[in-house]
């Protein structure tokens, strides 16, 4: 049994044992409840009338244990009075606890119900678990079940039996250097070829394009004795810089043109 099924059960018990003392003592009148699988008890419109006129009660009980409680607040030269109200108190708490246990025996079938529900669906998923194959996963050739043969369409035959004796030939291979040289290889990726090898393969792949059309011409040198094309390069200058200090850069981005 699940530890909260065991806990439930055992408050059930106490809640039983506390309603069937009180029933044989006589000191309280406990609720009447329908039996289970009467019409009654399962009419939900039933139901909640009962939850209501409990309610009701549990109320009228409460604010009759506050008057009292008060009136014990209060000095009394009395004491026979005082104990006759201290009996009433005692009576009324305990119809007012029987009330309240109705109503949590109630919700306390309804979660019990749920965690045996709950146990049930354990109890199915390990004995579904236990129903498997056993793991291969400590076998030494555990990687051979899972291997198919193209030829037959079947699995592999196992490298060793059930009593570990080998089947077929084998052969150990040695990992601690491949494992090692992996634990101190440079954390990034080192290269395959040289440069000089990778534009070689883009060569032959087609992906570098050699030769092109004709160069432009360089651009002629002004002779220092023709003054007109010094000029004229001097004049185009002076337009450039005028042009420059009239539109900085980025002028036309802020829109000052605008009226």
């Amino acid at each position: 049994m699940d530890g909260r099924t065991a806990i439930l059960e055992e408050a059930k018990a106490h809640y039983k044992q506390f309603l069937s003392t009180c029933r044989d003592l006589g000191i309280a009148n406990q609720p009447e409840q329908p039996a289970e699988g009467t019409a009654a008890s399962q009419n939900p419109g039933h139901s909640r009338m009962q939850k209501i006129e409990r309610f009701k009660q549990q109320r009228a009980m409460q604010q009759e244990i506050d008057e009292i409680e008060a009136r014990l607040a209060r000095d009394s030269a009395d004491d026979e009075d005082m104990e006759e109200v201290e009996r009433e108190y005692a009576v009324k708490l305990i119809e007012l606890k029987v009330h309240q246990v109705q109503d949590d025996l109630s919700l306390l079938d309804s979660e019990l119900d749920m965690a045996r529900q709950m146990d049930e669906m354990r109890k199915s998923a390990v004995q579904q678990q236990d129903s498997r194959a056993p793991s291969t996963e400590w076998r030494l050739d555990s990687h051979s079940y899972a291997q198919i043969n193209p030829q037959t369409g079947r699995a592999a035959r196992p490298t060793f039996n059930d009593r570990g004796q080998p089947m077929q030939p084998f052969v150990l291979t040695n990992k601690r250097q491949q494992i090692k040289d992996n634990v101190f290889r440079p954390g990034w990726a080192l290269p395959t070829m040289s440069v000089d090898e990778y534009l070689e393969q883009e060569r032959e792949r087609g992906n570098i394009i050699s030769g092109g059309g004709k160069e432009p011409d360089p651009k002629p040198e002004i002779d220092d004795n023709d003054y007109e094309a010094l000029d004229a390069e001097v004049m185009k200058q002076r337009e450039w810089d005028d042009f420059t200090d009239n539109n900085p850069r980025g002028a036309g981005n802020r829109g000052g043109n605008r009226s």
